[in-house]
């Protein structure tokens, strides 16, 4: 997470700015170049993980496109020691590694899931690694949204 945080994954953009040969299109549609912003929010995938993982937090985790606007507003979101807070750390922190999971899947291993099969990933991980009071609210938010 530190690593997409700083913009330092090894995404085909940063590959190409270190003069390596690779094809700047991303490996997981062929439609665009792959850059950070457009795995991880520019994408229809990732925009429909994340709202599918918002719907189910009941939380706006999603603000659109736009991933600077959107990583501003989950660092606004995670400040302090509150249950939220601790639910938008947990689901920021998992969608990312999931999402990066998954490319690395289809670009190293050929094998892809649809987005309502990694959302309920996230949720099932998000559930049984919450604790406390966060435990208890997972747990309600998850029957929610698997059957």
């Amino acid at each position: 997470m530190w690593l997409q945080c700083q913009d330092k994954l090894l995404t085909v953009d940063r590959l190409l700015s270190w003069g390596l040969n690779v094809q700047a299109m991303c490996a997981l549609c062929q439609s665009h170049n792959e850059t950070r912003n457009y795995l991880f929010a520019e994408r229809r995938y990732a925009q429909a993980i994340w709202n599918r993982v918002s719907k189910w937090a009941q939380q706006q985790l999603y603000g659109g496109s736009n991933w600077e606007l959107q990583f501003h507003e989950i660092i606004k979101s995670i400040q302090g020691k509150t249950t939220k807070a601790k639910l938008i750390k947990m689901i920021y922190a998992e969608v990312i590694y999931t999402v990066w999971k998954e490319r690395n899947s289809r670009v190293f291993e050929g094998v892809d899931r649809d987005c309502e099969g990694v959302a309920k990933e996230i949720a099932c991980v998000c559930s049984c690694r919450a604790t406390g009071a966060l435990k208890y609210l997972m747990q309600k938010l998850v029957s929610k949204f698997l059957p």
